[in-house]
């Protein structure tokens, strides 16, 4: 009996340590192949890049008292991230084609910039006129005089990363500039194109002409995004109207482009609406406004 009770505490104690042993060889099995697969999504020189046009609006300092436009408010999208948010508005803020009227739903859109939350959430927000109290013009309203400034922003997104500094993700600034640095423009125009009917709310929705009454830049040869986002942009504000400012780009990566079989240009385009008039012309279209039941539009 005691001879038995010797050989099972024997192989009791020869299956733990056999139990152990292909535990640890099973560790070290999985993760250097964890590591690798890891590194090879993290530092990846071919994989999918995103522009995201982060930013487009003009400068509410230099809009009519009292008339600045909706506030900003953010984009509902279906993640708390900054190209989530742009596939829900690049489809609110395509440039359409003459003859494509807008329902009166849709909301026009004059103006949007990026937010970041404490959590590392973030989103783009904007100026819309369904959003906009009482009292205020659905669009952002230029005084005429002197010249209007442009901003825009483009931001990189994807699962490039720099073997150099492999940590960099597209939400640090220091990624943004040196990965637009990398970016070549291979097309590029920045417009003004009147909106048919005159200056006056009631056309905010109208078409707008097919050719710009302003330049405000265009390509200008090969250049990187960085250089092109260096440059300043501004119109006249010299005349009563409405208009739509069309932005439209191509953007080429040599460093991703260029292993591929067929090498592709990345077109990014969007448009905003928005008026400009002297006091007199502005305080016409308020009068109008405080006569309507409601104050709305």
């Amino acid at each position: 009996m005691q001879s038995i009770s010797r050989n099972n505490r024997f192989f009791r104690k020869a299956n733990k340590m056999f139990l152990r042993a292909f535990f640890l060889v099973i560790l070290f099995s999985i993760f250097p192949l964890s590591s690798a697969c890891a590194e090879t999504v993290t530092v990846n020189p071919v994989a999918k890049w995103t522009p995201v046009l982060v930013e487009f609006q003009l400068p509410e300092a230099r809009a009519m008292a009292g008339n600045p436009g909706p506030p900003f408010t953010r984009i509902e999208a279906q993640f708390p991230s900054i190209p989530s948010a742009w596939e829900t508005l690049k489809n609110m803020v395509s440039i359409k084609l003459k003859g494509q009227l807008r329902s009166e739903d849709e909301p026009i859109i004059s103006g949007w910039q990026p937010w970041a939350g404490q959590r590392g959430e973030s989103g783009i927000e904007v100026k819309r006129s369904d959003r906009c109290p009482e009292g205020f013009f659905p669009v952002i309203t230029m005084e005429r005089g002197g010249a209007v400034a442009v901003h825009w922003s483009i931001q990189i997104w994807g699962r490039y990363r720099f073997p150099d500094y492999p940590d960099l993700l597209p939400a640090d600034d220091e990624y943004q500039k040196l990965i637009k640095q990398k970016i070549e423009v291979r097309d590029f125009s920045l417009t003004i194109h009147e909106v048919e009917g005159g200056v006056g709310l009631e056309n905010i929705r109208n078409d707008a002409a097919a050719e710009p009454s302003e330049v405000l830049g265009s390509w200008q040869g090969q250049g990187t995004l960085a250089e092109y986002e260096a440059q300043s942009y501004q119109f006249p504000a010299r005349a009563d109207f409405v208009g739509e400012l069309q932005l439209k780009m191509k953007l080429y990566f040599p460093e991703i482009d260029d292993q591929q079989e067929t090498a592709y240009e990345t077109p990014v385009e969007a448009s905003l609406r928005f008026m400009c008039g002297s006091k007199v012309s502005i305080r016409i279209i308020s009068d109008k406004i405080m006569r309507v039941p409601g104050g709305e539009e």
